[in-house]
């Protein structure tokens, strides 16, 4: 899930990221809690994705 996230990311397409990035920190926060270096990582991946434009470029 975070690497299609990574992938739509890349690709411009933030609005659709948005909700994988959310989801793949989920799990990882359940299945290893808040305060593990994973979780860490997958929030900030997610902070990156809402700073970005909501203009999406050539969304599906």
């Amino acid at each position: 899930m975070g690497h299609l996230a990574r992938t739509l990311g890349a690709l411009g397409w933030h609005t659709e990221a948005l909700p994988l990035r959310e989801r793949a920190l989920a799990i990882t926060e359940a299945a290893l809690g808040p305060d593990h270096p994973t979780t860490i990582l997958y929030r900030d991946y997610l902070s990156d994705v809402r700073q970005m434009p909501t203009g999406d470029n050539d969304a599906p």
